[in-house]
């Protein structure tokens, strides 16, 4: 899997990518918006798993 923390503008933020799925980005960020696209295959046995992903935020 492969994530990608964009800004308002459209300018990359961070990357990071994984092949078991699990990633960790780790920003000092200034307020505002920013968008994060995650891509890839989820690595499950059948189409139950299909686009299932589970996002865990932890502000400070």
């Amino acid at each position: 899997m492969k994530a990608k923390l964009m800004d308002a503008s459209g300018n990359i933020v961070s990357e990071a990518n994984s092949v078991n799925g699990d990633f960790k980005i780790d920003e000092r960020l200034d307020a505002g918006e920013y968008r994060l696209i995650v891509s890839g295959e989820t690595g499950g046995l059948g189409d139950s798993d299909t686009h299932r992903y589970s996002l865990h935020v932890d502000i400070q």
